[in-house]
């Protein structure tokens, strides 16, 4: 006690800087954090090294070298003495899209339901499974334990294992670099309370629920039993739990938002077969088919597929909606409904199998995109002859980092077109910009895009559900049915471009063949394509010609407007 006594002295003191002597809550949660980091360290630092070495297989003992180099910081570290790769950066990324968002609080919130419940039904019957968790979601609430879990519980909070947050909370409050300030550090611990709320709710009903199952089957160590319910299900989100990929300052940024896709998989592949279907059928009810482990990285492969050697305007999530609204329809008129009930009827199961709860007609808000799994490899559109923001696609490969700066650039962009105040909405946070969008809506009745057009008329409930971070679901459904429509007519538009250029270079050439050859192709698009025809006029090839005939300064001049060409011709000698 007397030595931290004097290093704690000798902290208040250190350089005579002023965070350190006058913000004492800083400095004592600096001491804390360091001296329980050297501790640790130096406790498990034999544990580990007796681990590794214990390994047989070479690539495997490299492998557990490498992440205890890792864990201490890099070969030949002092104990206790590593730091976070781009901790900060990523702290950021994580307040400006993810905190301060009740839509990201609550989504979170399901995780019992969508991972604990599957996990707990290995090991008793899933009705008793429901049971017991319904009393410990109430209990985590209320915060009013049963005594058969009380003492538990108490232990389970001490050793962080049900409110792992604290240390985090801890770590921020002895930082000075992002928010030196107490107000804005307080400011950051309330802008994160229903994230952190949401995490001590998952934890402590997954340790409760756990718990009692153990003891229902008389399991010896029913503590432990329950702590590895609560890390398989809620996840180890500390720097031993990376890929070797993600343990650069670098990866870590990339990695950041990635670990629960791999946590939620990993858990699956890890469950018995009734409990995998249980699983997906909880996250299908939730997100619908479109939400799947996937799904969209499917249809962004198959659609290249299908758009390029093809040659077709096809959109994989559209056939699937009309071949099971076609389907429908057709099973309902076979038990005697008339055809427009049969068709009402066939639309709204339609919808629900591809967006779940969120598809039922009238539900006020979309989950399906914020609970589905379906991105879950980058890029994967980036081909896509109908993809229209090919730059948002290459920049997705760098994760939550490459939306950052995709927002930037929309930014700049509308800046300079001379938007306005919308131009700054793009660097705001999410959550602010989710309460301004939210509050626009009520106040004129109207959605609006960034650039301040109206997309449609809407409800005040429908922008009260945007301030909180969730899409409203008529908004949803109207964004998703005009996205498809306006990829396919893109192209539609690019697939006569082409046919264009090609005819007008075989023309230029003098390759008749060349030519009937595309012509025999533009026909074979109309053929499969009946509702995007492609109609080509001999003027338009002509003209083509024409211009590709032309040297590059002529083919300038003619794209400069008339009033300025006088002088554009004086700059290139003409």
């Amino acid at each position: 006690a007397t030595n931290q006594a004097s290093a704690m002295k000798r902290l208040l003191n250190r350089k005579g800087l002023a965070g350190y002597s006058e913000d004492v809550n800083r400095m004592l949660a600096s001491f804390a954090i360091s001296n329980a980091r050297f501790i640790a360290s130096a406790y498990h630092l034999g544990d580990m090294n007796e681990a590794v070495n214990a390994i047989k297989q070479g690539d495997v003992k490299d492998a557990g070298r490498r992440l205890m180099e890792h864990l201490m910081g890099g070969p030949g570290n002092i104990v206790g003495s590593f730091k976070e790769e781009a901790a900060g950066f990523r702290a950021f990324l994580a307040h400006w899209y993810l905190l301060g968002s009740f839509a990201a609080g609550a989504t979170n919130a399901t995780q019992p339901i969508t991972m604990t419940a599957p996990y707990l039904a290995q090991f008793t019957e899933a009705k008793n499974v429901v049971s017991v968790m319904r009393k410990a979601m109430g209990e985590a609430i209320s915060g009013k334990f049963g005594n058969d879990v009380r003492q538990a519980l108490a232990k389970a909070d001490d050793e962080g294992h049900t409110q792992p947050h604290e240390i985090h909370n801890m770590l921020a409050e002895s930082r000075s670099a992002m928010l030196g300030s107490r107000g804005l550090r307080r400011f950051a611990k309330v802008w994160g309370a229903f994230f952190s709320m949401a995490e001590v709710f998952n934890r402590r009903t997954s340790f409760i629920s756990a718990y009692r199952i153990a003891v229902e089957r008389g399991d010896s160590n029913p503590y432990a039993f329950a702590v590895e319910a609560v890390r398989q299900t809620q996840g180890i989100y500390s720097r031993a739990n990376r890929p070797d990929w993600a343990r650069s300052a670098v990866g870590a940024v990339v990695f950041t938002f990635k670990q629960f896709s791999i946590m939620y998989i990993e858990l699956f592949w890890r469950l018995r077969p009734m409990q995998k279907a249980q699983m997906l059928l909880i996250l299908f009810l939730f997100a619908g088919l479109r939400g799947m482990p996937g799904a969209e990285d499917f249809e962004d492969i198959l659609d290249t597929i299908m758009q390029r050697g093809g040659n077709r305007a096809w959109s994989t999530r559209r056939e699937i909606t009309r071949g099971l609204e076609n389907a429908l329809v057709k099973a309902a008129k076979m038990f005697g409904i008339e055809a427009e009930m049969a068709e009402a009827i066939g639309g709204g199961l339609a919808q629900f199998v591809d967006r779940g709860i969120s598809g039922i007609p009238g539900f006020p808000l979309d989950i399906s995109a914020r609970m589905g799994l379906h991105n879950l490899i980058p890029g994967t559109a980036m081909f896509k002859p109908s993809e229209m923001d090919r730059a948002g696609e290459a920049l997705e490969v760098a994760g939550v980092a490459g939306s950052f700066a995709r927002d930037v650039i929309s930014s700049v962009e509308s800046g300079l077109k001379g938007i306005g105040a919308r131009s700054v909405m793009p660097l705001l946070p999410k959550g602010i910009r989710d309460l301004i969008q939210g509050s626009e809506m009520v106040l004129t009745g109207e959605y609006k895009d960034r650039q301040g057009r109206k997309v449609m008329e809407v409800t005040p409930a429908e922008g009260i559900t945007k301030m909180t971070g969730f899409q409203p679901g008529r908004v949803a459904e109207a964004q998703e049915r005009r996205r498809q429509i306006n990829e396919l007519s893109y192209l539609r538009n690019q697939k006569e471009t082409e046919f264009v250029n090609r005819r007008a270079q075989a023309r230029l050439d003098g390759d008749r063949a060349a030519e009937q050859r595309i012509m025999n192709e533009q026909k074979e698009w109309n053929e499969r394509n009946p509702e995007r025809r492609i109609v080509i006029k001999n003027k338009q090839i002509v003209n083509k010609v024409r211009q590709m005939r032309r040297d590059a300064d002529e083919r300038l001049l003619r794209r400069t407007p008339r009033e300025a060409r006088g002088e554009v011709a004086k700059e290139l000698g003409r």
